[in-house]
């Protein structure tokens, strides 16, 4: 990941053994992540579609994450949400993320997250837990397709 500074901001591409229909199908359904696994405790979701709230609560951190769906386009296979509140020392945060046919059983998805630090002494550590969280998640997002445990 490449990261620009203040704002700041990383995009990053993953290739999936899955058909893009299927990754989308996935990260659409915006209120479940029951596939997340790694310390994923319960998700309470608040409204439908643009404007819907999932809150997050953590089992290594006290403070749940509250997601709000900003834009959700099926035919672009496109979604962004802001990310307003978490145990993070951020500002501004968001995350766009697209899935692109690669071929029939091949895609890619682009993630890019966008975020403001509360401090310069902060830049490295939010690096650090982005930089961590990302890759896991996506694959975790890869076992459950394929129908294996999360890792």
């Amino acid at each position: 990941m490449d990261w620009l500074n203040s704002p700041m901001e990383s995009t990053t591409h993953y290739r999936l053994p899955h058909p893009a229909a299927k990754v989308w199908a996935l990260l659409a359904d915006f209120g479940n992540l029951s596939w997340i696994g790694r310390g994923l405790e319960r998700i309470e979701c608040c409204g439908h579609g643009i404007g819907m709230t999932r809150t997050m609560h953590w089992s290594f951190n006290d403070k749940p994450s509250i997601h709000r769906l900003q834009q959700l386009d099926s035919a672009a296979m496109t979604l962004s949400y802001d990310i307003e509140d978490t145990y993070l020392p951020v500002s501004n945060h968001r995350i766009r993320c697209q899935v692109v046919s690669i071929a029939k059983n091949e895609c890619e998805l682009h993630v890019t997250i966008s975020l403001t630090a509360a401090n310069l002494e902060s830049e490295r550590d939010i690096i650090a837990v982005v930089e961590d969280w990302l890759p896991n998640t996506v694959k975790a997002m890869n076992a459950f397709l394929s129908g294996e445990p999360a890792p």
